[in-house]
């Protein structure tokens, strides 16, 4: 039998609207499993063992994911959709933008993420600071992605495209140079 305890703690308003962007984008059922989830995933390593509580190497990257596909939307002329994700109307498609630095050989997309969209984008930055783009289904994907490693917090949820195969099988959309 499992026992649940209540924490009785007040969540900030913007806290709980991540929490709700977490749930929804991660596909799962309840906002107390998306509190669970975020709070092992502080708390473990990659490996599972305990971290101390240092904070995930991700957050960094990930906030700069998301500020610069909001930046490339606007360049497309998209209309932001989700504070939380990187979803988009870019011409009346649902698009998520999904970027890399230079040195990053791959973009990723959530399972649930890929299920709700009809076009990715993924826009890898150039050593002169220009992103190409390429657009690429959701089935594209599928049929192209790899999971990413067993011991990683995402196993399952996560699935990655190197940057060759995006050039290989998506439709090159060009360069596009943003403000930082």
């Amino acid at each position: 039998m499992t026992i649940s305890t209540s924490l009785g703690i007040r969540v900030p308003e913007d806290l709980l609207a991540l929490i709700d962007g977490y749930q929804e984008t991660s596909g799962l059922v309840s906002r107390s499993e998306a509190v669970v989830d975020l709070i092992r995933s502080g708390l473990f390593q990659k490996s599972g063992s305990w971290s101390g509580g240092k904070p995930n190497t991700g957050a960094r990257a990930g906030k700069w994911g998301h500020m610069t596909s909001r930046r490339i939307a606007d360049k497309l002329g998209g209309k932001e959709l989700s504070k939380t994700a990187n979803e988009f109307d870019i011409d009346g498609k649902r698009v998520t933008i999904r970027c890399a630095r230079p040195r990053t050989t791959s973009v990723g997309l959530t399972n649930a993420m890929a299920e709700r969209i009809d076009e990715i984008i993924a826009a890898f930055q150039q050593d002169d600071g220009s992103f190409s783009l390429h657009r690429i289904s959701p089935e594209d994907w599928y049929k192209h992605c790899r999971k990413v490693t067993e011991n990683h917090q995402n196993h399952g949820r996560v699935t990655l495209l190197s940057r060759a195969l995006c050039r290989k099988i998506g439709a090159d959309m060009g360069e596009i140079k943003i403000d930082e």
